[in-house]
């Protein structure tokens, strides 16, 4: 198995062009390498410098912030030698090299005359150092990745559309050693419709903003969607983050052909109602998340009472605090507005519904077969039959709605029910 904190040494060969860029960063913890391909006094000096004591904007400033004809005297050297190619290999086998730490390259040349065929070339002496090179041996520490304006929210109506944001992601730049205000060099972000897959949208870097607006998607009604985020850093280390899914759901709640209900068919009270809509509302994208209902004069109306939220149930209760003020006989319709997780609504009303609160006008009851009486008479007082009793009655009737039905008992005086109860 491959350590991949371990790398391996350089080779220059003479007056060869060195076609790499400097490096700031190493994901070594064995090796530093440097070269200098444009010196040509072949005989250098050279240390490794741990450089907490250095300023770090030398990163950015064309000057040498060292000036050393010893840099083995100085006493945060950490390696020094001796060589006479341009370039330099130190192997580190006791963790000598510490993770977040800038590591400098300092280098002495003497003043030199070299004799060529037909001439002396002569060479200054040289005291330079390199920028530096700050060991990183981990990969960015993840941070926060969504979908969407919300990190909470797992639901959206636009089916062309996705923002993703993210924060928090960071590397070594916490020790303040190295030369960007953070560590992770890119992002590179997918979509997909599992986690960490980008079968909607491939892979891409997007450099290093911490926010991402995609546009002409195809996303599906009813379907789940994750981004993917790769934070890799200066020394090519990654750390892959993925989102919590989003899903799209651009249609309202169903509604089916259940009716709202009463516990009576009429309202019994001029001062509160208390319906339900029990499986009237149903959404298999996002689910309902609330819902909220009315009562007016009218459907869709709020005359009588404003929309008043319920949540986890499909039954309302009028507001004890704020009692109706309905009217004996008038209408009222009953309103309820359900709402998917997604923000979207679908609006139910009832039927009409009469305020009955009085019970019906009462009639007349009498005695006897109708079927049997003649002329004039209506009610007998007498009869000799003692199996069989007959009744009927007449003029009982409700100014609001109808009468349902009749309850009928028999008894020895007014209102007893001694031989046939109710």
């Amino acid at each position: 198995v491959t350590d991949s904190s371990k790398g391996f040494t350089i080779y220059l060969e003479e007056n060869a062009y060195w076609p790499q860029p400097d490096k700031d960063y190493t994901p070594y913890k064995n090796l530093i390498s440097a070269v200098w391909p444009t010196l040509r006094h072949k005989d250098y000096t050279y240390a490794i410098l741990n450089a907490r004591t250095i300023d770090v904007t030398t990163y950015y400033r064309q000057v040498t912030e060292l000036n050393l004809r010893d840099p083995c005297s100085h006493p945060d050297s950490i390696r020094c030698g001796h060589t006479t190619n341009g370039f330099m290999n130190e192997e580190f086998t006791n963790n000598e090299l510490v993770h977040g730490n800038r590591y400098t390259v300092c280098v002495f040349a003497p003043y030199k005359l070299v004799q060529k065929k037909k001439s002396v070339e002569e060479s200054d002496e040289v005291r330079a150092c390199s920028d530096g090179i700050v060991v990183d041996l981990t990969p960015p520490k993840s941070g926060r990745l969504w979908i969407g304006n919300d990190a909470d929210f797992r639901y959206q109506t636009s089916s062309t559309d996705l923002f993703v944001s993210w924060d928090g992601f960071h590397d070594v730049e916490e020790y303040g050693t190295g030369p960007h205000g953070t560590g992770v060099q890119k992002y590179i972000l997918g979509i997909g419709t599992t986690a960490g897959g980008n079968d909607v949208y491939t892979f891409e870097d997007v450099g290093i903003i911490q926010h991402k607006a995609l546009h002409n998607l195809n996303l599906q009604n009813g379907y789940q969607y994750y981004a993917t985020l790769k934070a890799i850093d200066f020394a090519s280390r990654e750390t892959v983050a993925i989102s919590e899914p989003v899903t799209i759901d651009f249609t309202p709640p169903d509604r089916s052909t259940k009716p709202i209900t009463l516990e009576n068919r009429h309202i019994t009270s001029r001062t509160e109602i208390n319906p339900c809509w029990k499986g009237v509302f149903t959404d298999l994208e996002s689910g309902v998340d609330y819902y909220v209902w009315s009562v007016g004069s009218e459907p869709g109306y709020t005359d009588m009472m404003d929309y008043m939220k319920v949540v986890d149930n499909e039954c309302g209760i009028t507001d004890e605090n704020n009692p109706l003020d309905l009217q004996e006989g008038h209408y009222y319709y009953i309103n309820v507005r359900a709402f998917n997780n997604a923000g979207l609504s679908s609006l139910a009303t009832s039927w009409a519904f009469v305020v009955d609160t009085t019970p019906p006008t009462a009639g007349h009851v009498y005695d006897g077969d109708r079927s049997q009486l003649t002329g004039d008479v209506k009610d007998i007082d007498f009869q000799t039959e003692t199996k069989v009793i007959h009744s009927y009655w007449e003029g009982f009737h409700d100014s609001h709605s109808m009468i349902k039905e009749y309850y009928v008992s028999v008894g020895t005086c007014p209102q007893c029910e001694d031989i046939l109860p109710q």
